[in-house]
């Protein structure tokens, strides 16, 4: 059990009796919270310099020979070690604020690694700190040491800022106009009104919106804008408020692709019949760089340089062929799988079920159309320019009947009138499978001539981009997710700021795929 005694930031520290300070060598283990939240000013000035000085009155109030302990958000090495009183008091002058944040778990068993070390002095463990939400998981602490804590609270303050960031679809192309939503928060009891949002994009200003925000809530804003350049976007979000300052910008990047590569993987012997249809729908957009090959003619050391790899009507999938897809989409890479009238399901079962859960389990040959699209869910979001509420649908005269053999969930985007599915994806591990239940081949219908082809299979397309948001705090070991890399023991990845010596040289953790 944690007993915690909480003191206003304003009076004094008093560390127990007058008998705990005069009886015996101490060590004391001092926390001071200088996250950014301790910039915040208190009736006696930033939060963090009272800390400073409470810390540097609690050393006052020990004896010449006890020995101290200082952790900061830092966890620097040297923090690892009992210093004198002089010693501690110097270090804590040289305290600074930092972007990092840690929970008072892990706080406690930094400060318990060393205080079990000295096994016959008395021990005290202190905290001085805002005491964040987020960050005091009192309950993930088991401990029957006495922890005292000095609770420093800010004054309320008119802060405004940006939580969060993210597009409204997850396509990003060249000279496509872009809807950009921002979340901004407001934390004080007032309302705000008329605030300018502007975004800058690699050091010059794209995009200015204005907002308006209720007290201790938030504003979904929105910026158009378009992209004119290819590549990586570093971005800037920023918001004017002179009260709290550090979280007035919000830093994100995204990628613009300049093309994008498609393999079409067709039976041997049979490219003009297999992979006619995508070769058509690929060839006049410039953006889509196609590539067919033969089942016999992939180059697998090659496969993670495409965005998307189609399945034209393989007739059957070789145990090495599916270890190879499998690995690719694991790693972030996007199958689009079209099945042969004659088929091996036995060998599409090997890589259907680990892939997304289906087995395929026979054929369906009467014929009937396909349900009416579901256009409410993201995936056709801007594809049709009106609601198509009476476009003739597609007629299949050959599909195969599926069971679900996991919990993973399939998104169906094209579903037969008897309920049977048509076109389903599922997100396996970083990458996608989408799987069609019926064939190219007209024998098994007019899918691939009809109109919804062309803006079904573009969209899946599109969506094998890469174009996610970055934006990650430093400090919280959250991942950075590098897709379909090759990635050698001796390979490094290096961070730096822009405009800056500033460089990180992270962990680099190779997962399978």
């Amino acid at each position: 059990a944690i007993t915690f005694l909480v003191f206003a930031f304003a009076q004094p520290f008093i560390p127990g009796s007058q008998s705990d300070v005069r009886h015996g060598n101490k060590v004391v283990s001092v926390y001071i919270d200088n996250s950014f939240s301790m910039e915040a000013k208190g009736t006696n000035g930033p939060l963090l310099d009272v800390a400073r000085d409470r810390a540097k009155e609690i050393a006052g109030q020990y004896r010449q020979g006890d020995l101290f302990q200082l952790v900061t958000n830092d966890f620097e090495g040297y923090q690892q070690r009992l210093v004198s009183r002089e010693e501690f008091m110097d270090m804590v002058d040289e305290i600074k604020p930092s972007a990092a944040t840690r929970n008072l778990s892990e706080v406690y068993s930094r400060q318990m690694d060393v205080l079990n070390s000295e096994k016959d002095l008395s021990k005290r463990i202190i905290w001085i700190s805002d005491f964040q939400k987020n960050t005091s998981d009192f309950a993930n602490i088991n401990s029957d040491e006495k922890i005292k804590g000095i609770a420093l609270k800010a004054q309320k303050k008119n802060n405004l800022s940006i939580d969060t960031c993210w597009f409204e679809t997850p396509v990003r192309q060249l000279n496509a106009q872009e809807k950009l939503i921002v979340r901004i928060r407001n934390y004080s009891e007032n309302e705000i009104n008329g605030r300018e949002l502007q975004l800058s994009i690699n050091g010059r200003p794209k995009a200015i919106g204005n907002f308006s925000v209720g007290p201790d809530t938030y504003v979904d804003s929105v910026l158009y804008f378009t992209n004119t350049v290819p590549g990586i976007q570093n971005s800037v979000l920023s918001i004017p408020d002179e009260e709290v300052t550090n979280d007035n910008t919000w830093y994100f990047s995204y990628n613009v692709e300049s093309e994008m590569r498609v393999l079409a993987i067709y039976p041997d012997g049979q490219k003009d019949t297999a992979s006619s249809y995508i070769n058509r729908l690929f060839r006049n957009d410039p953006f889509f760089k196609l590539k067919s090959v033969s089942v016999s003619g992939i180059d697998y050391s090659q496969l993670t340089s495409n965005g998307l790899v189609v399945l034209c009507g393989v007739t059957s999938i070789a145990s090495g062929m599916t270890s190879e897809l499998l690995k690719y989409v694991k790693g972030g890479g996007n199958v689009l799988f079209f099945p042969a009238v004659k088929a091996d399901l036995n060998t599409y079962n090997e890589l259907l079920r680990p892939a997304n859960g289906l087995t395929f389990t026979g054929v369906d040959t009467s014929a009937q159309r396909s349900a009416p699209m579901e256009l409410g869910i993201p995936f056709y979001s801007n594809v049709f320019e009106k609601d198509p509420a009476n476009m003739d649908l597609p007629l299949v005269r050959h599909h195969y009947t599926t069971i679900n053999n996991s919990l993973s969930r399939i998104e169906v985007l094209l579903s037969l009138k008897n309920g049977d599915i048509f076109l389903g994806k599922t997100q396996y591990e970083r990458g996608n499978f989408y799987v069609s239940t019926v064939p190219l081949d007209e024998k098994a219908g007019n899918f691939s001539r009809h109109a919804i082809f062309v803006p079904v299979v573009l969209r899946i397309a599109e969506w094998s981009q890469n174009s996610l948001v970055r934006a990650q705090q430093i400090g919280m070991d959250e991942p950075i997710d590098v897709r379909n890399r090759e990635i050698s023991s001796e390979t490094t990845y290096e961070l730096k700021k822009e405009g800056s010596e500033l460089s990180v040289v992270p962990e680099i953790r190779n997962s399978e795929g």
